[in-house]
């Protein structure tokens, strides 16, 4: 029963932190001067608009793969719980990087 609770605190609080990955990407982006507070507009071929709902996106399609995570009993399920965290995240660094 304890794993299951596990199980499911892990897939919540990466669910809630992968939620934020649009605010986590522009602002640490911005933060290390990598991308100007104005970046969507002046410099991208990307709109802030399609950015952040291609993250959040995503983040929904990997966040239904970490839920049949909990229902799995192989260590593989880690693999699952950490989808709706590191998929936004990567794209969303990948994105601005490469287009930009």
């Amino acid at each position: 029963m304890s794993a299951n609770l596990v199980n499911i605190a892990i897939f919540l609080v990466t669910g809630i932190i992968g939620f934020c990955s649009v605010s986590i990407c522009f602002y640490s982006l911005t933060g290390f001067g990598v991308i100007q507070g104005d970046y969507f507009l002046t410099q991208s071929r990307l709109t802030f608009q399609n950015w952040s709902a291609t993250i959040i996106g995503l983040w929904f399609v990997s966040l239904l793969f970490s839920f049949a995570g909990i229902f799995m009993h192989k260590k593989e399920r880690y693999i699952l719980f950490a989808a709706p965290l590191v998929l936004p995240l990567l794209y969303g660094f990948g994105s601005v990087i490469i287009t930009g």
